[in-house]
């Protein structure tokens, strides 16, 4: 028998969140990376903290068509890491958002020890319905005389 060599490192380990939450007006919502999404006030700010000391990690908030929403972040590590996102302006009412915590270079996460970690996603939606479409422009025709 031939010797396979060293075992393969393990994959990618989940990301240990410890806390998830949509904050507005000084309440906070948990958000959940099951099953729908967390329904959420268009004017909230959102907090994420992971129980590892990560290299390299972003927050960042992904419209429904997965465009960046324009946001301020913070990032504080230390034993954990603590992530604060708060839109540029209030969210579309009605609508769909995802709040993803990913590698800054990468798309796996990084603790200071080098070990990887897969991204976790939360499913959003804000309270309300959405504005209605703006009416199309009307087509000018010919005059008759």
């Amino acid at each position: 028998m031939e010797d396979a060599g060293p075992p393969a490192p393990p994959g990618p380990a989940a990301l240990p969140v410890s806390l998830a939450e949509a904050v507005a007006a000084d309440a906070g919502v948990p958000m959940s990376r099951d099953g729908g999404p967390t329904l959420v006030d268009p004017a909230s700010s959102f907090r994420v903290e992971v129980a590892a000391r990560l290299a390299d990690a972003r927050l960042s908030l992904l419209d429904a068509q997965d465009a960046v929403v324009p946001a301020d972040g913070t990032a504080e590590v230390a034993g954990s890491s603590r992530f604060a996102l708060a839109p540029a302006a209030r969210l579309r009412p009605g609508s769909a958002y995802t709040l993803r915590l990913d590698g800054a270079l990468g798309r796996e996460v990084h603790d200071a020890q080098g070990r990887a970690f897969l991204p976790a996603s939360f499913a959003l939606r804000t309270a309300g319905d959405p504005p209605a479409p703006a009416p199309a422009p009307r087509k000018r025709g010919k005059r008759r005389r």
